[in-house]
């Protein structure tokens, strides 16, 4: 046989073992779902709330309404305040040092 004839079966053979790996994966993969789980966060007033987190899927969305959507960005909202609030604290603090 050829070079030319080897490298051609083997690039064939890479490519039908690379999709083969490809199909496998993707076929063996199912959505992700995440159980209501609870924390505690801390506020700026030293006092714990608790909060619940709702589940994650990624096959179909449950409550996609304009009410659900509001109410979920108004949590972002509340989420990256609170994120905010707490960076700064933590850069007060190494300020302090």
């Amino acid at each position: 046989m050829s070079k030319i004839s080897i490298i051609v079966i083997v690039i064939v053979v890479v490519i039908v073992v690379a999709v083969g790996a490809w199909w496998y994966i993707s076929s063996s993969q199912k959505p992700v779902s995440v159980a209501p789980t609870q924390q505690n966060i801390a506020t700026n007033s030293n006092q714990n709330s608790t909060q619940t987190t709702g589940s994650v899927s990624s096959a179909n969305p449950q409550n996609t309404s304009d009410a659900a959507i509001n109410s979920d960005l108004s949590a972002i909202d509340t989420q990256m305040n609170g994120l905010n609030t707490d960076s700064n604290n933590v850069n007060q603090s190494l300020t302090n040092q």
